[in-house]
């Protein structure tokens, strides 16, 4: 699928939004078949198990192993059923991770179409690219930088009393936006000297705990992915009006 020329941002936007909450339901579906193959294979007394089991090549070899369990176990209805749930699982798994990867190829395609200021972020793929570009919708909505960050819930809420000045945690705002920043924040602070990993020990260094270090990277993020994000606008909004 190839975007023209003429594309309205929010068109765009919204064919991005739809296709990755299409692979994340998809992913969810993947994980509770997951679960159940692994409660199957526990009832069944399979001791050893792929740790990955979302690849086609571990999801076979437990469908293989079904049906070579169904032959010894064909005349006990109680082991029989598991045996059965335990195949279906592994198909579904098939089945589930397939629509997965053609959702993610889609994604790529209309992630290309929009630009590539997002995937030069370290930490984000053209699945987190485009969950960001769904998920934030018009940027000419936000005042500012900061005021898309309180839209992803990355800004702290005031909480101030008198000549107390403090601050609490956000939970509110889009937590699809929350949740992609978090993911681009683990992948920076995973790479040693990388800009985000330093920042991360600094805010540590000052003796900021973990989730609060790491609350203080995604803030800074939200800010790049603001300036990002206006960048991929501005040009699609660009093209629109030269077509």
């Amino acid at each position: 699928m190839r975007v023209v020329a003429g594309f309205h941002p929010s068109v765009l936007q919204r064919a991005l939004r739809l296709r990755y909450d299409r692979r994340d339901r998809l992913v969810r579906e993947r994980t509770r078949a997951v679960n159940r193959l692994r409660m199957a294979a526990v009832l069944l007394g399979v001791a050893e198990l792929p740790r990955d089991l979302t690849s086609r090549k571990a999801a076979r070899l437990v469908a293989d192993t079904a049906l070579r369990f169904r032959d010894e176990v064909r005349l006990h209805a109680a082991a029989s059923a598991i045996v059965d749930d335990l195949q279906d699982a592994a198909e579904e798994i098939l089945r589930l991770t397939a629509q997965i990867r053609s959702e993610e190829r889609q994604l790529k395609l209309l992630v290309t179409e929009a630009g590539s200021d997002l995937l030069s972020v370290h930490g984000v793929s053209s699945v987190v690219a485009a969950g960001l570009i769904g998920h934030a919708g018009d940027l000419r909505n936000y005042r500012n930088a900061g005021a898309f960050a309180a839209k992803c819930g990355a800004a702290p809420v005031p909480c101030s009393s008198g000549r107390h000045v403090a601050v609490r945690v956000n939970r509110g705002g889009d937590r699809q936006l929350n949740r992609l920043l978090h993911v681009i924040a683990i992948a920076q602070v995973a790479t040693k000297d990388h800009a985000g990993r330093l920042y991360y020990d600094r805010k540590r260094g000052e003796g900021k705990t973990h989730p609060s270090a790491m609350r203080c990277l995604k803030r800074q993020l939200a800010t790049v992915g603001y300036y990002r994000l206006t960048a991929v606008q501005n040009r699609l909004v660009i093209a629109d009006v030269a077509a």
